[in-house]
């Protein structure tokens, strides 16, 4: 046997081992067991819940709903930093929704606006409001001093916060911009507003994330994983909207899905990404993303 023929052969038998393991993880992964349904209190009038079930088709679907009792809560709306780029425009850092929490301190964060990634300035698409930060928009408006993009248009629907004030608490509003607004982002299409339910738009089994308000006016924010058979199909937009509706949500808009659907959390102290991403085909792998809707709880 010759001497490159057998180290062919070493090679080969070397490699079988990692490759082999590697094999074995990714199918773990891709098809492994889904997880148990969990309920966890996040603080005083803050919820974290894992919903598996199967859907009207057989499918295996897994859901990420924290939701937020203002009232109770009290939360501080944290905005997303922004960054200085080349030739002194401004725009976001894109980064992951774990990240984002971990360096600002937020003990909630779910990724926002829908952005352009081909945009070196990652800026979101649509509006966005953020405090103490002159943000000169691609094109929109000026609105008392505050630098905001282009209103909202029926692919950017507003979502404003309200900073807690000593004899308020903090409020969301969906819809027109009030300047009076301590941050805002711009989301997609309405999948819940009033008596309407979304029943159009894509069509693709997809991981999707939502913001929104029950009857009670509690915030909820929404991650449905997807694209990991044996763990979670995903949904086209009309049956998430439907999901959403049937949730109990009076008012729901949809954020930037797919890999970008992130959803983060502290639990006991410890940060957690509450959903399993999948960007790229590979799970587990979260997209860097350009905002997010987060809140800074009190300490208790």
């Amino acid at each position: 046997m010759s001497t490159r023929r057998s180290a062919a052969i070493v090679l080969l038998l070397t490699l079988q081992v990692p490759l082999l393991g590697l094999a074995c993880y990714l199918g773990w992964l891709w098809l492994g067991p889904q997880p148990t349904p969990e309920v966890n209190p996040l603080s005083p009038g803050v919820q974290y819940e894992r919903i598996v079930e199967r859907d009207a088709l057989g499918r295996r679907q897994t859901f990420h709903v924290v939701v937020v009792d203002l009232d109770v809560a009290q939360p501080a709306w944290v905005p997303t930093p922004v960054t200085e780029f080349e030739g002194g425009v401004l725009g976001h850092k894109t980064q992951t929704a774990y990240a984002f929490a971990r360096d600002t301190g937020a003990d909630v964060a779910i990724n926002a606006s829908f952005f352009g990634p081909a945009d070196p300035t990652d800026r979101p698409l649509g509006f966005r409001l953020i405090p103490g930060a002159e943000v000169v928009p691609s094109w929109g408006t000026v609105m008392d001093g505050v630098h905001l993009d282009a209103p909202a248009t029926k692919q950017a629907r507003p979502v404003n916060f309200y900073q807690a004030t000593p004899d308020a608490p903090p409020r969301v509003v969906f819809g027109l911009l009030d300047t009076s607004a301590d941050v805002a982002v711009s989301g997609g299409n309405y999948y819940v507003e009033g008596d309407l339910t979304w029943q159009w738009g894509a069509d693709e089994d997809r991981p999707r994330a939502a913001a929104g308000l029950n009857a009670d006016g509690d915030l909820v924010l929404v991650v449905l994983d997807g694209q990991q058979p044996g763990y979670s199909h995903g949904m086209t937009e009309p049956e998430f909207a439907q999901w959403l509706r049937g949730y109990g949500l009076a008012t729901a808009v949809s954020l930037d899905g797919g890999g970008s659907a992130q959803l983060v959390a502290r639990i006991h102290g410890e940060l957690r990404t509450l959903n399993r991403p999948m960007q790229g085909h590979i799970p587990k792998l979260a997209r860097p993303v350009a905002n997010f809707i987060a809140l800074d709880l009190p300490d208790r």
